[in-house]
């Protein structure tokens, strides 16, 4: 290439061009606020516009291992619902994946085994006192109720249904 004074100063000036188009695609996404099991990282507005359920459970807990099978029908039958694990315990993601296996959740869960629960954080509600803990979120990110004990998903629905039809 020649080294002409219109070259000179294009190099730089393309230099300068990328490094603002790279900050630029940095300042514009979204940050993660929790990451779920298998990996995704979401941030608190993924959730706007559905229902979110939160259920905290444990291996431990007979009543969450009975609970389970209706959360899995709950997230698979509604297409406004999500539901959204967090083990008790936040064990390391390789027990944590053991778990959830061993118990056939198929619902997502999110992996917090350092660190504060981001959702305790981020909707204020209480730490769980007793398991199973169900916290419903609304479309507008806002906490509807929590529930204590063993859910089951018609009852969850008739619930999620009923506060939907008063917005």
């Amino acid at each position: 290439m020649f080294k002409t004074p219109a070259n000179a100063l294009l190099v730089p000036v393309l230099k300068v061009y990328i490094i603002i188009i790279a900050l630029l695609m940095v300042a514009c996404s979204k940050p993660n606020d929790f990451t779920y099991l298998h990996g995704h990282e979401a941030a608190f507005d993924d959730l706007k516009g559905q229902w979110t359920v939160i259920n905290y459970w444990a291996e431990w807990c007979k009543p969450c291992i009975k609970e389970i099978p209706e959360l899995n029908a709950l997230d698979a039958n509604n297409a406004h619902i999500k539901v959204i694990g967090i083990n008790f315990d936040q064990p390391q993601k390789a027990v944590l994946m053991e778990q959830s296996d061993k118990l056939n959740i198929k619902f997502d869960n999110i992996l917090i085994a350092e660190g504060p629960d981001p959702f305790l954080q981020r909707f204020a509600y209480e730490k769980p006192k007793a398991l199973p803990t169900t916290v419903i979120i609304t479309p507008n990110l806002s906490v509807k109720v929590v529930l204590m004990g063993p859910q089951d998903e018609a009852t969850l629905s008739a619930l999620i249904n009923g506060y939907a039809s008063e917005q």
